[in-house]
C-alpha cells in the first residue's frame, strides 16, 4: 500500500514538473523565432499566461505532494496498526495454546484414570472428579478474562458508572472476598483511614473485578502458613487510594515494572502450578486508566507485595458552582 502511493506520488510530482518543462520549452522557441522587437500585446500575453503557467504548476505540485503524502501517512499509520493487531493476535494464541494445555491435560489424564478403573475407591473417584472440576474452572476463568480482556482492549467495553460510598463499598467487596480467602487459610483485614463520606463515580461491577485481580493473585503467591491481605483505604486532596499488601512471595524489583503487561508473569509464577492468564493486573490497569485513575506495584522478595490504585474524588459541589 505504501510503496503504491509513494509511486503514485513520484509520478504525479514527474508529470506535472514535464508539463512545467514542455511550457517553458515552448514559450522559449516562440521568443526566439517570433518579432520581438518591441513590446506587443501578444508578448505581454504570452508571458502572462507563461508566468500563470508557473504558478498554476507550483500549486498543482505543492497540492499533489501534500494530498499523497496525507494518504501515504494515513496507510502508514494503518499499516502499523494492523501490525500491531497481528503481533497482539500471535500473542494471545500463544498464550492460550499455553495455558490450557496444562488443564486439558490433566482432565484427560484424570478422566482416563476413571475409565481404566484406577479410582477404585469412592475416596479417589471423589479426588478425581474434584481435579476435573477444578481444572475445567481453571479453563473457564481463562477463557472468561480473555474474553473481556478483548472487549475492553477494543473499546467495546460500555461503562456504567455510578456515584458510590468508598467505605461503603469496599467493605462489601471484602466481605464477598473474605470466606473464600479463610478456606485457603488467608486472612482479609479492611483498614479505612480515609474521610468519612467521601463518593466516587465508578462502575461497580468493573471495579469489583480489578479487587478481585489483585487478590486473587495475591492469594496465589502466599506461600505462608497463615497468609494475610491487608486492604487499607487512604486518601489525599484529590483522590482515594487502595493499597492491597500480602505476606506472599514477592516479585523482583526489575520485573515490577512489567507485572501490568498483558500476558506477563513473573518467573516464580511460571515455576509454580498457580495458573492464571497473565491478564489479570493488565485487566486492573486498563479499567482503573478508564476511571481516570492511577495503579501502582512495590514488592520485596519474600516478604510480599502491595499494588495500590487511586480514583479521583468527586466534585459535585465545585462542579454546581
Amino acid at each position: 500500500m505504501q510503496e503504491k502511493i509513494k509511486k503514485q506520488l513520484q509520478h504525479s510530482l514527474f508529470s506535472t514538473i514535464a508539463v512545467e518543462i514542455l511550457v517553458m520549452l515552448a514559450f522559449v522557441i516562440l521568443y526566439i523565432t517570433g518579432d520581438w522587437t518591441g513590446y506587443t500585446l501578444r508578448m505581454v500575453i504570452l508571458g502572462l499566461l507563461a508566468l500563470a503557467t508557473i504558478g498554476f504548476s507550483v500549486i498543482l505540485i505543492v497540492n499533489q505532494y501534500r494530498v499523497n503524502k496525507q494518504a501515504l501517512e494515513s496507510a502508514e499509520k494503518v499499516a502499523r496498526a494492523s501490525e500491531k493487531v497481528e503481533a497482539l493476535m500471535r500473542e494471545v494464541v500463544g498464550n492460550i495454546t499455553h495455558d490450557l494445555k496444562t488443564p486439558i491435560t490433566a482432565i484427560k489424564g484424570y478422566s482416563q484414570g476413571i475409565l481404566d478403573g484406577i479410582a477404585s475407591t469412592p475416596e479417589r473417584m471423589t479426588k478425581y472428579v474434584t481435579t476435573i472440576r477444578n481444572k475445567a474452572d481453571d479453563m473457564s476463568g481463562l477463557v472468561d478474562e480473555l474474553s473481556f480482556f478483548a472487549q475492553i482492549y477494543q473499546d467495546n467495553m460500555q461503562y456504567d458508572f455510578q456515584m458510590i460510598d468508598v467505605d461503603l463499598y469496599m467493605s462489601d467487596c471484602v466481605s464477598s472476598l473474605s470466606l473464600d480467602l479463610e478456606m485457603k487459610r488467608i486472612d482479609l483485614v479492611y483498614q479505612y483511614l480515609a474521610e468519612r463520606n467521601i463518593q466516587v463515580n465508578i462502575d461497580r461491577e468493573k471495579l469489583k473485578r480489578v479487587i478481585n485481580n489483585i487478590i486473587g493473585n495475591a492469594s496465589k503467591y502466599i506461600n505462608e502458613e497463615q497468609g494475610i491481605v491487608f486492604v487499607r483505604i487512604e486518601d489525599t486532596e484529590t483522590d482515594v487510594i487502595v493499597h492491597i499488601m500480602d505476606n506472599g512471595i514477592g516479585i523482583q524489583k526489575e520485573e515490577i515494572p512489567m507485572i501490568f503487561e498483558r500476558f506477563y508473569r513473573t518467573d516464580s509464577s511460571r515455576n509454580s502450578s498457580t495458573g492464571g492468564s497473565g491478564l489479570g493486573l493488565a485487566i486492573a490497569k486498563k479499567i482503573i486508566e478508564d476511571h481516570h485513575g492511577k495503579i501502582w506495584a512495590d514488592s520485596e522478595p519474600e516478604k510480599g507485595t502491595e499494588i495500590s490504585f487511586s480514583l479521583p474524588k468527586y466534585k459535585g459541589l465545585e462542579e454546581n458552582h
